[in-house]
């Protein structure tokens, strides 16, 4: 979701309506809430008991580590492009009174950005998909068998 929210984000104009931004940026929030608590369930289980609290200090140190760096790369590919485009050089943006042609080239770089952010993200979930697979704690197999469903 997070990668469909970037991809859409990317497609923005300055004639794009309000609704559809904010459209992009839940489907970006939903695709983080959904996918933040596997990655910390998944760690709590890969680990004895005795450093859960080791491997959730360094989860949350390299999650924040990694946006600090992901932000600072983003930035500098907008703000590249806004130079080259000749705008900022003065100290500001004046984007309250910008003229068509200074919205059309910040949302260009926007693009840009928002399409480098999706390519990383797409990184990101190739990289879990090598992730071990790890039993939940609590919900090892017991031996049983498992209880027959309306397929079977």
């Amino acid at each position: 979701m997070q990668a469909i929210g970037m991809l859409l984000l990317a497609q923005v104009v300055p004639t794009t309506s309000e609704t559809d931004v904010v459209r992009d940026i839940v489907l970006i929030g939903a695709g983080t809430g959904f996918s933040m608590p596997l990655y910390q369930n998944a760690l709590m289980s890969a680990v004895p008991m005795s450093i859960v609290g080791v491997a959730s200090s360094q989860l949350q140190f390299w999650r924040q580590l990694g946006a600090t760096t992901s932000i600072a790369l983003l930035g500098t590919i907008l703000g590249q492009h806004l130079l080259s485009a000749g705008l900022g050089s003065d100290g500001g943006l004046g984007i309250t009174g910008g003229s068509l042609a200074a919205r059309d080239s910040i949302a260009a770089a926007l693009h840009e950005v928002f399409l480098v952010a999706t390519a990383l993200i797409g990184i990101a979930f190739v990289a879990s998909l090598f992730m071990q697979n790890v039993p939940l704690r609590g919900h090892e197999q017991s031996g049983r068998e498992p209880v027959a469903s309306f397929a079977d």
